[in-house]
């Protein structure tokens, strides 16, 4: 209960439980000195609702109880005429702000998950879309472009089998990598779509020494390292290209996606890692591939850096712990 100017003039013992010990010297003060002030403003605009009929406050929480939050039906006290007082009848809500805080993370986790899942299965795409093209245009050998196709698709099903898993098991699987070998294959995959063909793609790694580490995650990163390598390429240098650096230790690896690309812009760059951003509007795109990328990092105890000159070029570096068997 609360006076017109809000002065607490008495607490339930239950309320005083949920607020800690301390709260039976919160009477004679001011309501508004313990509420959490971002829900200051509601409850005032309740108690002028009042009037006669009651009134009602939604999900407000004290400073003192953070974790609890409170719905309240505020009343006036008539008791005693000529004098206004206000009775909140408090209801505890925590288990239902909770439950709506968490079907909303839900919800945040699947719409990434989907646009996550929509990108990476664009790049194949595009690059058996090329390989169609080729062969009608007689560019390449049929049983070649066949041969080149059936791997793409079984690409496809890998990728569909191990998101399947990870999702499933919320899982993530080391492996032993051969780093050449790895990269081989991930760039069959990309590098017979339409903007590929121009691209000049050198690797700089062996198999001498392995890498031990998730072989989704990994391939999620590079691919769409390279894919935005060969998306954004500087249609007005003669020979794009993308070197790919692998230096591989005991405890740790890195790998750089260096491209002659159109760069970005220095009051860009600290945005790219952002889900949905496009730093630039000349290539059509979702702006997940860097948000993805990044994402996938952390599930290797990675870090994602860039190094970028607008119009000159842009330099991607992995670094991440090598799960080196004892």
């Amino acid at each position: 209960m609360i006076d017109a100017q809000g002065k607490i003039e008495f607490f339930s013992n239950s309320l005083s439980q949920a607020l800690g010990p301390n709260q039976q010297n919160s009477i004679g003060k001011n309501l508004f000195e313990i509420v959490d002030f971002t829900h200051v403003v509601k409850i005032k605009k309740a108690l002028k609702r009042v009037n006669g009929s009651p009134s009602s406050v939604e999900a407000f929480k004290f400073k003192a109880a953070t974790n609890y939050y409170f719905d309240a039906v505020v009343t006036s006290d008539i008791s005693k005429k000529g004098t206004l007082k206000y009775i909140l009848n408090l209801h505890d809500v925590t288990k239902r702000i909770k439950q709506k805080e968490n079907l909303a993370f839900q919800n945040d986790q699947l719409n990434s998950f989907i646009y996550k899942v929509s990108h990476d299965l664009k790049a194949p795409l595009k690059s058996m879309e090329g390989l169609i093209n080729l062969s009608k245009l007689n560019g390449i050998d049929n049983q070649e472009s066949l041969s080149l196709m059936n791997s793409g698709i079984a690409q496809l099903q890998n990728y569909i089998t191990k998101l399947g898993s990870s999702v499933r098991e919320n899982a993530r699987e080391v492996e032993k990598i051969y780093p050449y070998s790895f990269l081989v294959d991930l760039i069959k995959g990309l590098k017979y779509s339409s903007l590929a063909q121009r691209m000049i793609i050198n690797i700089h790694a062996s198999d001498k020494v392995p890498i031990y580490t998730d072989a989704f995650s990994l391939a999620t990163i590079l691919g769409n390292l390279i894919s935005n390598a060969i998306k954004y390429q500087n249609k007005n240098v003669e020979r794009p290209r993308i070197d790919i650096r692998v230096n591989v230790k005991e405890k740790s690896y890195s790998i750089e996606v260096e491209d002659n690309g159109i760069g970005i812009k220095a009051n860009e760059v600290k945005n790219i890692f952002k889900m949905f951003h496009r730093s630039t509007s000349t290539q059509s795109g979702t702006g997940m591939g860097l948000a993805i990328a990044t994402e996938e990092a952390k599930n290797i105890a990675a870090t994602l850096e860039v190094n970028s000159t607008y119009e000159i070029g842009s330099n991607f570096r992995l670094t991440a712990k090598n799960f080196t068997p004892k």
